[in-house]
């Protein structure tokens, strides 16, 4: 395998890795606003976010109502676990993260960093068109 075929994988490797966190990230740095608005828009996308799952589910494993019913219990029951697990881990992801990106920007040239922080913010203004869980509110 050629070092230009390893490269271009490498950095195909990291474009996955960098999409999901940054996707990821954006949400959770834009929801996770001290603001009641937006704790209380959080809410909302999760809990639209929770029914359309359901209602996938519900169409995809042909649920009956009780089974639906049980799934929402569930998923409720464990919501609060869920979220604390997500704030463990949150900073550690946000760090790898940010470490990504200034590797990254290493090896870029001044037009290429430029235009590689263009990407990653459309990314995160994507991340906030509902696309991903917002982070849960306080």
């Amino acid at each position: 395998m050629s070092a230009r075929s390893t490269t271009s994988r490498l950095i195909g490797i990291t474009s996955l890795l960098v999409i999901g966190a940054v996707l990821g990230i954006a949400a959770d740095r834009t929801l996770h606003s001290p603001s009641g608005v937006m704790a209380r828009h959080a809410e909302q996308v999760r809990e639209t976010l929770h029914e359309q799952a359901l209602g996938e589910l519900h169409e995809r494993l042909r649920l009956t109502d009780d089974q639906c019913h049980a799934i929402d219990r569930v998923f409720r029951q464990h919501q609060a676990t869920v979220d604390q697990t997500w704030e463990t881990l949150r900073p550690h992801i946000e760090s790898a993260v940010d470490s990504v990106h200034t590797e990254i920007e290493s090896v870029l040239t001044d037009e290429q960093r430029a235009a590689f922080r263009a990407w990653v913010a459309s990314q995160e203004m994507g991340a906030m068109g509902g696309r991903h869980l917002p982070d849960p509110p306080h």
